[in-house]
């Protein structure tokens, strides 16, 4: 448990939005790439294929569900996709090399941390909580020097086989925590995938909705905010207040333990989130 001994052992951030923005770094991966791809597929990169690859990506999302989640290994097959329709044809070891590239690049996420990252992070892991990563991206944080002290580990979405709005990555993260996943909290910015994600397994969760970067969120997306209750989880407008709601929880007993709480009708019922 953290350092007070509590209900709380583990603390997991999403990444993209909530530890830094999103297309800053992906646009620096995609300049550094140019050359690399242009390289490896002159008659692609001169026709101006490879800068509408997201087209490649959506179509292919569609077309093999079972890699959806897959970042790498959909980038590989668009790779391979553009260069066919272009008359080249990659080796697997090129397909390799340069998604590993990309990976490096769009890794350097150091630079674009939000200013209450690396701070707060310090001062979970000097309390004595397990702090790790869960996304859905492809951001290696051990590949940029200024976020691999931050994390003890890492889960991507390609780790676990499946988006953060499934059970598995939270899973995955208490096992790697070492700790049973009712004491762990995710941070995140996502109602859908890390909010009802993480309440679908049993663990907290603090929603992350800064107002010094303000993200839209479709009304659908709005829809499935659940019910308000603070023993499960709670919403913060930056690190520092998430942090507060931590240390309350940590200080209290786990929602699973109160014979009053939402967690003993769960659990006899069987079902996935108290509010279902």
């Amino acid at each position: 448990a953290g350092g007070g001994g509590g209900s709380v052992a583990c603390i997991t951030f999403d990444l993209d939005e909530t530890c830094w923005p999103t297309m800053p770094p992906i646009d620096a991966a995609r300049r550094a790439m140019e050359p690399l791809l242009a390289e490896a597929m002159p008659r692609s990169h001169e026709s101006g294929a490879l800068a509408s690859l997201g087209g490649a990506f959506r179509a292919l999302r569609e077309e093999r569900p079972l890699i959806a989640h897959d970042m790498l290994e959909l980038r590989a097959a668009a790779l391979s996709r553009v260069a066919e329709e272009h008359g080249e044809a990659l080796s697997s070891q090129q397909v390799a090399a340069l998604g590993e590239a990309f990976i490096t690049a769009r890794s350097q996420t150091g630079d674009h941390l939000f200013t209450d990252v690396a701070g707060t992070v310090a001062r979970l892991r000097a309390a004595g909580y397990v702090v790790g990563a869960i996304t859905d991206g492809n951001a290696d944080v051990a590949r940029d020097a200024l976020t691999a002290p931050l994390f003890d580990f890492a889960i991507t979405a390609a780790d676990a086989g499946c988006h953060k709005g499934s059970m598995p990555p939270f899973l995955m993260a208490a096992q790697a925590a070492g700790c049973h996943v009712s004491q762990l909290v995710h941070i995140g910015d996502s109602i859908s995938k890390d909010l009802l994600g993480a309440l679908r397994c049993g663990a907290r969760c603090v929603l992350l909705t800064r107002p010094t970067h303000p993200l839209p969120r479709a009304d659908a997306e709005v829809a499935l905010t659940p019910p308000a209750d603070g023993a499960w989880w709670g919403e913060a407008a930056g690190l520092g207040e998430a942090s507060s709601l931590i240390e309350g929880w940590d200080a209290a007993p786990s929602p699973l333990a109160s014979p009053e709480g939402p967690g003993t009708a769960w659990v006899a019922a069987g079902k996935p989130v108290p509010w279902e």
